[in-house]
């Protein structure tokens, strides 16, 4: 699962990601940038460091 991720994270972060969002997905220019920030934000939130610090802030 953690290489899905990272995958994932390494294509979304490049202009890669932004133009295979809205080509193929035939998405507008609006809902693939979304799109883009989503999963560039849920890929932050899974590294090891940004879970830790949420972990010690709710726990």
């Amino acid at each position: 699962m953690m290489t899905l991720w990272i995958v994932l994270g390494a294509l979304f972060m490049t202009g890669i990601g932004i133009r295979f969002t809205y080509r193929v997905l035939g998405l507008t220019p609006v809902e693939a940038t979304a799109v883009f920030v989503m999963i560039v934000t849920l890929v932050g939130i899974n590294t090891a460091p940004a879970r830790t610090l949420i972990m010690n802030l709710l726990g």
